[in-house]
C-alpha cells in the first residue's frame, strides 16, 4: 500500500469522530503508514505448513440453574439520581 495521506488521515478521524490538531496530521499520517506496512508484511509468512490452532474447549463446564430471587433492586436504584416506578429515570432525549 502506498503512503497514508493527510487528506485519509483526515477521513478516518471524521468517520472515528475525533478531532485531529492540523499540526498532528503529518506524523499521524507517517504512524499509521508504519502500522500498515508492517501488517503487509505478515502476508510474506509462509504459512503452508502450519496446522491451524483451536484453543477452543469441547467439553463446556455446567453450573445447576438455580433460581434465586435477589429482589435487590431497591439496593441498585438507590444508587440512581433519579428513579420512577422500580425503573432509572433518564431525561428524554429523543422527540
Amino acid at each position: 500500500m502506498s503512503k497514508v495521506t493527510e487528506d485519509q488521515v483526515k477521513k478516518i478521524a471524521k468517520l472515528a469522530r475525533i478531532s485531529l490538531a492540523n499540526d498532528n496530521l503529518l506524523d499521524l499520517s507517517e504512524n499509521i503508514s508504519n502500522i500498515v506496512t508492517w501488517v503487509e508484511s505478515l502476508n510474506e509468512i509462509d504459512t503452508d505448513n502450519v496446522e491451524p490452532m483451536m484453543a477452543i474447549e469441547n467439553d463446556l463446564a455446567m453450573r445447576a440453574d438455580d433460581i434465586a430471587d435477589d429482589n435487590i433492586s431497591d439496593d441498585i436504584l438507590a444508587n440512581a439520581p433519579l428513579s420512577k416506578l422500580n425503573f432509572f429515570a433518564v431525561p428524554k432525549f429523543v422527540e
